[in-house]
């Protein structure tokens, strides 16, 4: 079969999983299951292995176009790439300390990645010069990013910040 006819086939099927998506919907409203559980330890191996590394890929990738435009956004939002990428790791590292520990630091670290993140599009549009000694400038970032992370943990940790 050529690549076309392939296509063509693919492409009338693409609807496809919208009906079934809503079938299952129905059906888990129907069972009216109210049943929850969420093991602590998978959730923990879960962010662990799916959030982390895509974090630091896409902090890796981002690091590098900073290091060869020196764009002040693309540096924003690999900083908040960090925060949101260690804010599910770091909660499930937490949870011997209780519930209320995990949601502040998770919390605290996705406010400080859309903080980031913004700070990212609001300095996007803006002709300006590229900033001077961008090594210097991604290091002293993720030193920063580093450091506000350990103080926030330790911070909640001693029971400064609770929600």
């Amino acid at each position: 079969m050529e690549p076309s006819a392939w296509h063509h086939r693919l492409r009338r099927l693409a609807w496809l999983p919208i009906p079934i998506l809503l079938l299952a919907m129905g059906f888990f409203w129907a069972v009216d299951l109210s049943i929850v559980y969420d093991p602590p330890h998978l959730m923990m191996a879960l962010n662990l292995l799916f959030m982390l590394p895509v974090a630091l890929f896409v902090a890796y990738q981002t690091g590098r176009s900073f290091l060869l435009r020196g764009h002040p956004g693309l540096l924003w939002f690999s900083c908040g790439i960090l925060f949101w990428g260690s804010a599910g790791p770091l909660g499930g590292f937490l949870l011997p300390h209780g519930p209320g520990v995990v949601v502040t630091v998770h919390n605290i670290l996705i406010g400080l990645a859309a903080i980031c993140h913004f700070s990212g599009i609001a300095f996007a549009p803006w002709p300006r010069p590229t900033l001077r000694w961008p090594e210097a400038w991604l290091a002293g970032a993720y030193t920063g990013v580093l450091t506000l992370m350990v103080v926030v943990v330790l911070a909640t940790l001693s029971g400064a910040m609770r929600c």
